[in-house]
């Protein structure tokens, strides 16, 4: 079932995120294994995308913290049966 977090949900929301997506790094493996697990799947790869992102959001870094370029954004879905 999805459902919106609730107040109640916020601490393991939190939590779950931070253990999931690996905070101290700004990679995409972890996160990208969290979307599997979750039964998500791969539908597009935006080539160039955070250019256009960094104009919204200019705090977005120019590369992760391995020195890696953050230059394209990848797009999950979740299938549901009907």
């Amino acid at each position: 079932m999805v459902r919106d977090v609730t107040r109640d949900d916020r601490d393991w929301a939190r939590e779950a995120l931070v253990g999931e997506w690996a905070p101290t790094t700004n990679n995409n493996i972890a996160a990208i294994a969290f979307y599997q697990r979750l039964g998500m799947d791969l539908r597009a790869l935006h080539r160039h995308a955070f250019l256009a992102s960094r104009e919204l959001k200019p705090t977005i870094p120019v590369r992760d913290a391995a020195g890696v370029p953050i230059c394209h954004e990848l797009e999950f879905e979740l299938l549901l049966e009907a």
